[in-house]
């Protein structure tokens, strides 16, 4: 089930300034030296990953890559669910269609930041604390952590990072959330399959959030082509080497 989501006027405008930022800092780039390509691939993969965690929430933007012409004081508190539309939605779809029902709800991120930022604010609306899923977690924690969310009824939302597809199983969820996207479709897959294991007799619903007109709108676009279904659709990591020329990363995404 796909939600399209509008940014709010803030998140536009941080938006904007991001990207912004990133056609001045390619105008300094020096054409002529050696490292141009790396350094311009570069400046692209700072201002996707802005542009990424603009559509997250404002707070999830880092501070190295935040416009110097924002004010700090301006950016909304982690806490603040209504900063961004898409943990808007995220919280009326907990409200309004999980909760009531006492369903279970596996949430995925791709980044720690957003993760941190849901489980404040699930943690001050709902009065639950959301177990946390992370790659920095031993064996043993994770297998607690699982077998928790399995069998404690108190135990309704699990944030995830990427640990998501490496062989878990959580059917006790019947709900799975893409809070935003994976680069990679076939990871996303496996994210979603740690509802669908053996022992699962009930229906999985399985939600993506996308922010409209924006980045991850287009990357959505990308990742149901075709071509796309079983691959990464880039790796936009300075000195990687990149399936798309940077000018092509750079139209697709603004």
């Amino acid at each position: 089930m796909s939600h399209e989501v509008e940014l709010t006027a803030f998140q536009r405008k941080l938006y904007k300034a991001v990207q912004e930022a990133y056609e001045r800092d390619r105008a300094q780039l020096d054409r002529s030296a050696a490292s141009y390509k790396l350094a311009r691939s570069g400046a692209i993969f700072k201002m996707l990953q802005g542009l990424r965690e603009i559509c997250n929430h404002p707070a999830c933007l880092d501070k190295k890559r935040r416009p110097s012409d924002v004010a700090a004081a301006d950016y909304p508190a982690a806490e603040k669910e209504k900063a961004s539309g898409k943990s808007e939605k995220l919280h009326e779809l907990l409200e309004e269609t999980i909760f009531p029902n006492n369903e279970k709800v596996l949430i995925f991120c791709t980044s720690l930041s957003a993760i941190d930022v849901l489980s404040k604010q699930i943690q001050r609306r709902f009065n639950t604390q959301p177990l946390v899923l992370q790659g920095d977690v031993s064996q043993k924690q994770r297998d607690a952590l699982v077998q928790q969310f399995q069998t404690d009824d108190r135990c309704t939302v699990l944030l995830s990072s990427g640990v998501g597809g490496t062989g878990l199983t959580l059917t006790a969820a019947t709900h799975v959330v893409h809070y935003d996207r994976c680069y990679n479709p076939a990871k996303e897959a496996q994210c979603t399959d740690r509802a669908h294991r053996i022992g699962q007799h009930r229906t999985v619903t399985v939600h993506t959030l996308t922010s409209q007109d924006s980045f991850e709108a287009r990357l959505d676009e990308i990742m149901q082509h075709p071509g796309h279904a079983d691959q990464s659709i880039s790796d936009f990591r300075p000195g990687s080497k990149m399936r798309y020329a940077p000018s092509r990363c750079r139209s697709n995404f603004e």
